[in-house]
């Protein structure tokens, strides 16, 4: 008996699964805040970082570069290099991440993984072309090249990323285009209230106002 083959995917469907990743991937910061508002208001900027680090041990669980894991937690890999300097329980579990991956899913960059492919994601939608969003997220260029080759589904998403950023700019558009875009799009604050907090305020904020930022480029 025959299994009945499953219908081919079309380009619209790629590109409305694509848009839902994108928005899903959007939206976690502003979950956070809403899961936030019954417990008194603004979040501490402990709570922030602590939530940040978390996030970068999770990058590190899944095999991803440094510059991968800091796309990953939303931060600059020189405030990530900082916190493994300044912290060394935060260092001690990013090693114990990293050996988890390293038992689990073999030396890093081996395979190409879901985890990469969601940083490349991130990072395009933050204005990298697409060499610089495979580098972050630890793909050797040439198998990038040749996964990006006839594949409908990663094309979707990298269009996705860049429609969320407000327009769609080819992904071999000239560096300076791409940062000319990436300074005009609309940035997102928040306020967070200010305490002890674990180091250094995350990247870009100031005494009133933290940014939002998810960019990696």
């Amino acid at each position: 008996m025959y299994e009945q083959e499953e219908p081919a995917v079309t380009a619209e469907e790629y590109s409305e699964r694509a848009d839902r990743v994108v928005r899903w991937l959007n939206a976690r910061r502003e979950v956070e805040r809403r899961l936030r508002e019954p417990l008194d208001g603004l979040p501490r900027e402990r709570d922030e970082t602590l939530s940040r680090m978390a996030e970068a041990l999770q990058g590190a669980a899944q095999g991803l570069s440094t510059e991968g894991i800091a796309a990953w937690a939303g931060v600059s890999e020189e405030m990530l290099q900082g916190w493994l300097t300044r912290d060394s329980a935060f260092a001690a579990a990013m090693a114990s991440a990293r050996k988890l991956a390293e038992v689990h899913a073999g030396p890093p960059g081996e395979q190409i993984t879901a985890a990469m492919i969601r940083v490349v994601v991130t990072a395009m939608g933050g204005g990298a072309t697409w060499p610089e969003a495979a580098r972050i997220a630890g793909i050797p260029y040439r198998r990038f090249r040749l996964l990006w080759r006839n594949n409908p589904a990663l094309e979707a998403l990298a269009d996705a990323a860049l429609r969320a950023r407000g327009g769609r700019i080819p992904a071999s558009a000239p560096r300076r285009q791409r940062r000319l875009a990436k300074a005009a799009a609309p940035k997102s604050y928040r306020l967070v209230r200010r305490d002890d907090a674990l180091h250094a305020p995350l990247e870009g904020q100031t005494d009133q106002e933290r940014p939002d930022r998810t960019d990696t480029a």
